[in-house]
């Protein structure tokens, strides 16, 4: 990617789980931000 002038470049990472390596990576970075998922499916008998 080709970053022109003074455009600042941003990023996140999406994660199935937060613990304290990505907490210290993501604040050596400068402008990411850094979210977390959670699936939650429920299975029901129709017939």
């Amino acid at each position: 990617m080709l970053v022109l002038g003074d455009n600042d470049v941003k990023g996140i990472i999406i994660s199935g789980g937060y613990n304290k390596q990505l907490d210290y990576s993501a604040k050596m970075v400068p402008n990411v931000e850094v979210y977390s998922y959670k699936i939650d499916f429920r299975v029901k008998k129709e017939n």
